[in-house]
């Protein structure tokens, strides 16, 4: 037998949730599937367990990709204020930090339960620890083949996120199915990883032309760089370096970092 409804979607992280949430208050009826047997892992462990949910300074600036344009329209449409609203009408307590950003005065589950009860209020069903065999194109509609049986609807959201934390059950599950739809698929790489610098080379890649204005403002806000220590060089190449960036501080360089060696090619 095969389900009908008007939204599928794949993934029941923020994303997913976020999605079913939206498409529950049009009215549409709405089905969330997940391999997991709990909701929102990342976000269980996001800000040191206690989610730094949103930031209020937020903006297109913030976002690095090979389309500057391409997050306007989402951030245009729902803003930080709009989800710190929905925060503060779940009673969830919270307190602001260092440039911006927004964490729970609890817990990081707050937000998970506070995604549940909207999704709930919605009408939105959500099917947990299942197995997705395979998706494809029926007609007008999508059938989604899951160890509970087949689903189908006009809309599918696909909301898997990427290939970080594997531990968690992370996998390229999107990229296989948007290659199967014929999507182009960015080249992907790790996106948060210790560098280790030689002497010298921290100061000129500050200051290198091809580094952008904008990104050097946010490395010198958000990143000071250690000299390696005994304690924090924990291989001889470690303990030859003059400097070791790592963890939320390095991410402007880490962004910027293809930028440069590209450009070293030319």
């Amino acid at each position: 037998m095969i389900k009908v409804s008007d939204v599928i979607v794949i993934g029941a992280g923020a994303a997913g949730m976020m999605a079913a949430i939206a498409a529950g208050k049009r009215g549409r009826r709405t089905v969330v599937l997940d391999h997991a047997r709990t909701p929102g892992e990342k976000i269980r462990i996001s800000g040191g367990g206690r989610c730094n949910f949103t930031n209020r300074d937020a903006g297109p600036s913030n976002y690095y990709s090979a389309n500057p344009h391409f997050c306007k329209s989402a951030l245009a449409r729902y803003t930080p204020q709009d989800f710190l609203k929905l925060v503060e009408a779940h009673g969830i307590a919270w307190h602001e930090k260092t440039l911006g950003q927004l964490f729970c005065d609890g817990s990081a589950k707050e937000i998970v339960a506070m995604l549940l009860a909207e999704m709930a209020a919605t009408g939105v069903e959500l099917h947990k620890g299942v197995e997705i065999v395979g998706v494809e194109r029926v007609g007008e509609h999508y059938r989604v083949t899951t160890s509970e049986g087949n689903l189908e609807a006009p809309a599918l959201v696909v909301a898997t996120g990427g290939k970080s934390i594997p531990k968690m059950g992370a996998t390229g599950f999107a990229y296989r199915i948007a290659e199967q739809f014929g999507l182009r698929v960015t080249e992907t790489r790790p996106a948060l990883v210790p560098f280790t610098l030689e002497r010298g080379c921290f100061p000129s890649f500050r200051s290198s032309p091809d580094f952008p204005a904008r990104w050097k403002s946010a490395a010198a806000r958000r990143c000071s760089a250690k000299p390696c220590s005994s304690r924090t060089a924990a291989s001889p190449a470690r303990r030859s370096c003059r400097y070791l960036l790592s963890g939320v501080k390095a991410m402007p360089f880490e962004s910027a970092w293809r930028l440069m060696w590209m450009s070293s090619l030319r």
